[in-house]
């Protein structure tokens, strides 16, 4: 049972433990000797998982970065019961969220990139996975069900400064690496757009909110800001019901009703029609993954579901429409994912280093900057946790100065 954890977290483990009670490590180990044979030679015998520090002084691409650390996981299940009973202390997940603007607008310089401990985003991740032999999980705001190849030309681009933004350029260093890190699992996230789900025309289907966005973004026109403002205080007078329908909260076909009708009201206001059907089609498959996804999670999160839903409803209740309308179905996948236990009989499906790795330990997370402000308050709500180190806070630059920051350490 304890080998499904790192050598470095287990030790951990026992380490603290022995410090909480005053007693040595040799005293801890032989309590866990009598329920799990082999540790001791495991933590004597065993070599240290190989980390090779990398000290990181400026990260060019995000503009926030929010590290948890021991969230959940390591010091748990049947060693925190031998060990601490009630009282353990949760060690776990290390869990990093990156946001960006979308856009290159204020990444760092080539003098900055110069300095000691300066990375570009891409490099560092690749970096991070070659100083250990952890398995890593990479969570990127890229289509559902694309190929890493497909979700953008890469064309031997590499610097940020190549691409429209730090996201593509992630992608195309994973997409030139081709496959050969061996500890890093890729999960692309945005099931606002299934990429293995194209329209005729070819081109992907994208859920209401998304699709709407791309219209206000593009728009040009004056819209009729009376009719706007009728628009919000329906949303307002609403916004519970729409919003639980996109957390899958209530999926009544009332819900669904009045989520369509706010929606045709926003495609008219923009001069567009409103395709019900289509949106339909999309918002079955996104249903599909979300409730795979909550029937996976691990059961000290899935036994809290209803907490766990109501937490991310009253974030939303307290942002603006567009946010509101856009973020949810992306943010629900992704959170549901992020603490799922892997079916053990797919596990070979995976690179060579997580095989043993069930669940997710070591977790970065690089999306737009509004969903990294919701996963900050979702983990602080729901966990009743505070951050182990915020830099950036949502700015506007892109290069972020940290002072030694290692992830394992």
């Amino acid at each position: 049972m304890f080998n499904e954890y790192s050598y470095k977290d287990v030790y951990e483990c026992v380490k603290q433990t022995a410090n909480k009670y005053d007693v040595s490590e040799d005293d801890v180990l032989d309590v866990l000797e009598e329920t799990h044979k082999g540790i001791t030679r495991y933590i004597k015998n065993h070599t240290k998982v190989s980390i090779n520090s990398v000290s990181l002084n400026y990260l060019s691409g995000p503009n926030i970065f929010v590290f948890f650390n021991n969230v959940s996981g390591a010091c748990t299940g049947n060693i925190r019961d031998v060990l601490l009973k009630q009282n353990g202390t949760v060690l776990g997940k290390r869990v990093l969220f990156l946001g960006e603007h979308h856009n290159i607008k204020g990444v760092c310089n080539d003098l900055i990139l110069k300095k000691e401990g300066a990375y570009e985003v891409q490099d560092w991740i690749v970096q991070l996975c070659k100083s250990t032999n952890e398995c890593i999980d990479l969570f990127t705001e890229t289509p559902y069900g694309s190929t890493i190849d497909t979700i953008v030309n890469c064309g031997g681009r590499k610097k940020i400064s190549e691409f429209p933004d730090s996201m593509s350029a992630i992608v195309c260093k994973l997409a030139n690496l081709g496959g050969t890190i061996d500890n890093l699992r890729h999960h692309n996230i945005d099931v606002r757009k299934r990429g293995g789900l194209l329209e005729q025309n070819g081109t992907g289907l994208l859920l209401p909110g998304t699709e709407l966005y791309n219209i206000v973004s593009t728009n040009k026109h004056d819209i009729n800001y009376k009719k706007y403002q009728s628009i919000r205080a329906n949303y307002e007078a609403h916004k519970v019901r729409i919003l639980s329908y996109l957390l899958t909260i209530d999926k009544s076909g009332y819900a669904k009703t009045t989520y369509h009708a706010h929606l045709e009201l926003l495609f008219e206001l923009y001069g567009q029609k409103f395709d019900v059907q289509r949106a339909e089609v999309i918002e079955m498959k996104y249903f599909a993954s979300a409730e795979k996804e909550l029937r996976k999670m691990d059961p000290a999160i899935s036994d809290n579901k209803q907490r766990f839903l109501y937490t991310l409803l009253s974030i939303y209740l307290q942002q603006d429409m567009f946010i509101g309308l856009m973020l949810p179905p992306m943010d629900l996948y992704f959170l549901t994912r992020l603490f799922i236990k892997f079916d053990e009989n797919k596990m070979g499906r995976t690179v060579e280093k997580c095989q043993n790795s069930d669940v997710i330990k070591n977790a970065i997370i690089y999306t737009g900057a509004g969903h990294t402000q919701i996963y900050r308050s979702f983990f602080e709500k729901f966990f009743n946790v505070q951050p182990t180190l915020v830099v950036g806070a949502g700015g506007k630059t892109q290069c972020l100065k940290l002072h030694q920051f290692d992830y394992f350490e």
